[in-house]
């Protein structure tokens, strides 16, 4: 059997700690009065992103790869890692803590049309 942390090398932690410190620094600078939401291009995501944009009082544009989000709007929940959403915004770089995202984990059965109909009858 393999030991899962004997298999993780050091050149990939390495890697990903880069990738991450890259994507906080090509994301926005910090701003205390405004959310940061990134919409992630799909069905509607046009229609969601010029909402967000019209309410620029509250809301900024971040990257994809900004771990510091408010809200992220993908069309689907692939790639999602419902474990981590909540626990990337470090309290000093903005007061308000909580991340939304706007799928529920394990949601299939829900929102697909073939299981939801399943699930009907």
């Amino acid at each position: 059997m393999i030991d899962f942390y004997k298999s993780i090398r050091s050149e990939d932690i390495n890697d990903q700690a880069k990738l991450r410190s890259e994507a906080i620094a090509s994301a926005p600078a910090s701003n205390p009065h405004k959310l940061r939401f990134s919409v992630i291009s799909g069905n509607n995501s046009r229609l969601i992103r010029n909402a967000l944009l019209r309410r620029s009082d509250f809301w900024m544009e971040t990257t994809n790869q900004d771990p510091h989000f408010h809200f992220r709007w993908q069309p689907v929940s692939n790639g999602i890692k419902f474990d981590q959403v909540g626990k990337e915004i470090d309290p000093d770089f903005h007061p308000i803590q909580k991340q939304v995202i706007n799928h529920f984990e394990g949601h299939p059965s829900l929102s697909e049309k073939s299981k939801l109909f399943h699930n009907m009858m």
